[in-house]
């Protein structure tokens, strides 16, 4: 990657438990990395979001809480920094 952004589209995986889903690793091993999650509920118009930080094949967990709104490009520009 030498420094360049990427992009990479993520298919979660609905489990057996309604409503909760997983995402398998589908980025490169090397780089910076930080997963952007946002849940939409198109009738009311609401959105949620979350940017996770990952570190090799963890993530920080204590960063990973859902917030109103689209996550801002600025939080998310300090975390790959």
């Amino acid at each position: 990657m030498q420094g360049k952004r990427q992009i990479v589209a993520l298919s979660p995986v609905a489990l057996s438990t309604p409503g909760i889903y997983a995402i398998s690793r589908t980025w490169p091993a090397e780089g910076k990395w930080v997963l952007k999650l946002e849940g939409r509920h198109t009738a009311a118009s609401a959105v949620t979001s979350t940017l996770v930080k990952l570190t090799g094949d963890s993530f920080e967990r204590k960063g990973a809480v859902m917030k109103p709104g689209v996550a801002d490009a600025d939080s998310l520009e300090a975390m790959l920094r």
